[in-house]
């Protein structure tokens, strides 16, 4: 199956929700960053074609590979640095968009919002969509991502609904934004709780955290033993810590909402979850 044909090939609710809604390119170019590790190497052509085949406005790609295993942090902040778009999007180099995917993600992009696609597995045979839907993605007590894949049912979602976390591999938000906030603090490790820092960062200076239903991102998702290259798991560990508990002790930079606020908002999916216990604890 060629490319083109597969990007075509859609899950139901996906369809859907584009039929529901007719773009318009709201302007403005999208610049694509593409961090790169040895990993990464065999899939990154195939990622670059297929974000280039499905975009509908301008976008320019970025892509940096990890020579000396800087991490994604460093390699996400120096293509952030030279990008020319009023839009960064940031992917994993193992992935494959849905048609149009720019123009739906620019529409909700709007200043200190950051926005996802809905996620499926991607099928390295065709490079395309499997049909393995993730829902959103909520918090442990750890500031571990958990994915609810049972969320809502897809005739009942809004073309944005709101999610508490990202998983990190595909996200959209304004240059100005990302580089007024800080970008992404080195400090916290080569890899690992990148979808926590933005989430948090965004949610909790008063900003919003969307998935935009009508686009799709098929990535290829690694087992949780398998890292892009050697990683001292205390350091990516203590980074997850880290920034919970400066976001939970209200400590975050430009803060103005509690965690209790965000912990609330999506409490229908995390009934069993103690933050305020977890946090006395670290």
């Amino acid at each position: 199956m060629h490319l083109n044909e597969e990007l075509l090939k859609r899950s139901a609710a996906v369809m859907r929700a584009r039929n529901r809604n007719p773009i318009k390119d709201v302007g403005g170019m999208v610049s694509v960053l593409i961090p790169c590790c040895k990993w990464d190497k065999k899939y990154l052509k195939r990622t670059i074609d297929s974000v280039k085949d499905a975009a509908g406005g301008e976008i320019e790609i970025l892509s940096l590979f990890d020579r000396h295993e800087e991490g994604h942090r460093v390699l996400t902040n120096r293509m952030a640095n030279k990008a020319k778009g009023k839009y960064l999007f940031r992917l994993d180099a193992h992935c494959a968009m849905s048609p149009e995917w720019d123009l739906r993600m620019k529409e909700s992009c709007k200043e200190n919002s950051v926005i996802v696609p809905m996620l499926d597995v991607l099928d390295t045979k065709t490079w395309g969509f499997s049909g393995k839907e993730n829902g959103i993605v909520v918090l442990t007590p750890s500031f571990r991502n958990r994915t609810v894949l049972h969320w809502k049912d897809s005739r009942d979602r809004n073309i944005e609904e709101p999610t508490m976390s990202i998983i990190g591999c595909a996200y959209m938000i304004q240059r100005d934004t990302f580089l007024e906030c800080g970008s992404l603090n080195e400090d916290y490790g080569k890899w690992g709780a990148g979808g926590l820092e933005v989430s948090l960062k965004t949610w909790l200076t008063g900003g919003d955290v969307i998935i935009r239903t009508d686009v799709e991102c098929a990535h290829l998702f690694r087992p949780d033993d398998h890292t892009p290259f050697k990683i001292n798991k205390a350091i990516m560990d203590k980074a997850y810590l880290d920034i919970g508990k400066m976001w939970a002790s209200g400590n975050g930079p430009n803060q103005k909402r509690p965690l209790s606020w965000l912990v609330n908002m999506f409490k229908e999916y995390i009934p069993e979850l103690n933050y305020k216990e977890n946090v006395k604890k670290i």
